[in-house]
């Protein structure tokens, strides 16, 4: 009789040190081991942690048919390695955040260097000044001409849209929240002809009262006619003004005021020029105005607008109607 109990309590007592022996095994073959390719082993942690507390209840089942020190010898192993697994299982949680952590590091750094080689920068590259904001315009300085478009489309066009009036108004507005640490001035084309232009200052001005003033006055005289003389205004600009930081060129159109002129030509012509005139030291910005700046992505317009803040320190695009 005695012999038959004693082989329940062998066989119950062997299925026991098993269990815990399984579960001190994967804990010090598992938990070492932990990198960032084993971030799931923190469920397996988990479900180890539910297997000694399994444990435990089966001793505190069988402490009367077992030795009571055998039984308090296992319950205190069995509490050392249910306390080192909740340490693990921190251990692990803390271990996975820093693996998301610096997953999200390494998707920043992919974009910065999509956008270093979209710039055609590297490492060895010079940093570019800081920008200034205003207004959610970003500039690269605070020396700007604002390049204004005031050909007839701009209120003569085939959605009868009167795009002026918000350029005018939006412009001098900009202007106004200014302070004097900005030099601007204001050009708008064309001027008395189709293929002319007219600046208010001719020159880089700081923004006090009186030349905010003189500019808001120059501005409201804007009146839409004739065609759009990009290629010029943009070459008085580069031949006149010294240390521009930005060029804001704001247009509905295509470059071309001469009857027959192929706008497609002109741009490749401006977009060349700026790259002899320009090698980075100047931000060209762009607010393309009309509702056909959504319409048709693919206009000649767009992509030339496109092309030219790009490849001009990677200036704003902004399309609006």
């Amino acid at each position: 009789m005695a012999k038959k109990e004693l082989q329940v309590f062998s066989i119950s007592f062997l299925d026991l040190l098993s269990g815990a022996l399984a579960a001190v095994i994967i804990l010090f073959v598992i938990v070492p081991k932990m990198d960032i390719k084993s971030k799931d082993a923190a469920d397996a942690l988990n479900d180890l942690g539910i297997e000694v507390q399994d444990l435990k209840e089966k001793m505190q089942q069988l402490e009367n048919s077992v030795d009571k020190k055998v039984v308090q010898q296992i319950m205190n192993q069995l509490e050392k390695v249910e306390k080192e697994l909740k340490q693990a299982i921190q251990s692990t949680q803390k271990l996975k955040d820093q693996v998301d952590q610096l997953q999200a590091q390494v998707d920043d750094l992919k974009k910065y260097k999509q956008w270093m080689d979209n710039c055609g920068l590297t490492l060895q590259s010079n940093c570019p000044p800081k920008k200034v904001s205003t207004k959610g315009f970003s500039f690269r300085g605070k020396s700007i001409v604002f390049v204004v478009d005031v050909s007839g489309s701009m209120t003569s066009n085939n959605y009868n849209e009167d795009r002026m009036s918000p350029v005018k108004a939006g412009l001098r507005m900009l202007i106004a929240t200014m302070d004097e640490s900005y030099q601007v001035d204001v050009i708008r084309f064309p001027y008395q002809s189709d293929c002319d232009y007219k600046s208010n200052f001719g020159l880089l001005q700081p923004m006090t009262e009186a030349n905010k003033e003189s500019l808001s006055k120059f501005i409201r005289t804007f009146k839409a006619g004739g065609g759009t003389p990009i290629q010029e205004a943009l070459t008085y600009v580069m031949n006149t003004y010294t240390g521009l930081t930005d060029i804001v060129l704001m247009t509905d159109g295509e470059p071309g005021c001469r009857t027959g002129d192929d706008s497609k030509k002109l741009s490749e012509e401006i977009l060349a020029f700026m790259r002899r005139q320009n090698p980075g030291n100047i931000q060209v910005n762009a607010i393309g105005v009309g509702r056909d700046f959504f319409d048709d992505p693919n206009a000649v317009k767009v992509k030339f607008l496109e092309q030219l803040t790009s490849e001009n320190g990677n200036g704003f695009l902004i399309k609006f109607d």
